[in-house]
């Protein structure tokens, strides 16, 4: 099993975004923030961006909803879900 799940999300801004934070947990459970990594995209223009998110795998409470925001506005909201073994 991986340490670590990574989610890159590339963004567009301007200027650079100086806040980056996945907030984690479904609304009824306890949630927690995780600082995001913000670097500019190779080879493209000034603009753009990846952002990425690096959960650890082993903590129960990342399965379910991860949302990602950039200076305090919400981009995207994705759910993790955990595989079964016998897949």
């Amino acid at each position: 099993m991986a340490d670590n799940i990574i989610i890159p999300v590339p963004v567009i801004a301007f200027p650079k975004p100086t806040k980056i934070s996945w907030i984690v947990g479904s609304l009824m459970a306890p949630r927690y923030t995780i600082e995001g990594r913000i670097t500019r995209k190779e080879f493209s223009n000034r603009q753009r961006f990846l952002v990425k998110g690096d959960f650890p795998a082993s903590s129960e409470s990342i399965y379910g909803n991860v949302t990602l925001y950039v200076d305090d506005v919400e981009i995207v909201t994705i759910s993790i879900s955990k595989l079964s073994k016998n897949m």
